[in-house]
């Protein structure tokens, strides 16, 4: 990252957005953590632990290298989003905040999150809704601002909810739950953000689907072989090569010369 992104980056991070949107995170993630279990967590991205609910015995926090959370104490490692530096089927509970639209191949990203997690393992996903104030900012940005990949979270690749579903349930995932966050519009001053609380209450009941935030909880399943036992009959099995005895041939109590004395 650029000494000029990393200027940018900090200026967002003390804005009103992102601490609205970490907020609206938080709560979501420290709500669904708390029910699932394990031995092994792990978190990818984001700007805040959320983890700390979480009873799984052991909780790691990773940055992403092409991360935009570059000066954060809580990573433990750094590590590519799309290539995990982990056993397959070794993580049961994954979150991925805020990642698949800003990584450069989204859908290795989730092939790799789908290797990590053990069977009936929980990948817990939050991004930027597209059909949103939000989305609709972004765009924005792209076609009037030429400088609009410099900008947080402006230049990341949104990616609508169904798509999304769509991906996920080709790879094997069953989808848990999902909604909309974040229903207030990307204003700039905690002035603007208190007047629009009416809207984000109205949005939030009426509207929900324009939430400037996506969540998904999904479950890993995989389909195991199902053994077919054979159905065996009561009858006694009688061989096709068991024919009737033929009295004109020669039986087998009988050497041939005998039977050749016999027709003399």
């Amino acid at each position: 990252m650029t000494e000029l992104n990393q200027h940018i980056m900090a200026s967002w991070q003390q804005t009103v957005s992102e601490s609205y949107i970490g907020d609206c995170e938080q709560v979501f993630y420290d709500e669904k953590v708390a029910d699932l279990f394990g031995f092994n967590a792990l978190q990818v991205g984001g700007a805040l632990n959320y983890l700390h609910q979480s009873r799984v015995a052991y909780r790691f926090i990773a940055r992403s290298v092409n991360s935009q959370y570059q000066h954060n104490n809580q990573y433990q490692l750094v590590c590519e989003d799309d290539f995990l530096p982990f056993p397959e089927m070794s993580i049961d509970v994954l979150l991925l905040p805020r990642r698949l639209e800003f990584s450069p191949r989204p859908h290795q990203t989730l092939r790799e999150a789908f290797r990590v997690l053990v069977p009936d393992g929980y990948l817990l996903i939050t991004g930027f809704n597209p059909l949103s104030l939000w989305g609709l900012k972004a765009l924005i940005k792209r076609l009037f601002d030429h400088q609009s990949f410099l900008h947080y979270p402006w230049h990341g690749r949104l990616i609508r909810l169904a798509r999304l579903k769509d991906w996920m349930s080709v790879l094997g995932f069953e989808i848990q739950a999902c909604g909309f966050l974040a229903h207030a519009p990307p204003v700039s001053s905690p002035k603007w953000l208190a007047r629009f609380k009416w809207l984000e209450r109205l949005t939030a009941k009426h509207l929900s689907a324009l939430g400037g935030m996506y969540y998904i909880v999904a479950k890993k399943r995989v389909v195991g072989l199902t053994p077919i036992k054979p159905k065996w009959q009561a009858q006694k099995l009688t061989s096709v090569l068991a024919g009737q005895k033929n009295k004109n041939m020669p039986s087998q109590k009988n050497s041939p010369n005998e039977n050749m004395k016999t027709h003399e």
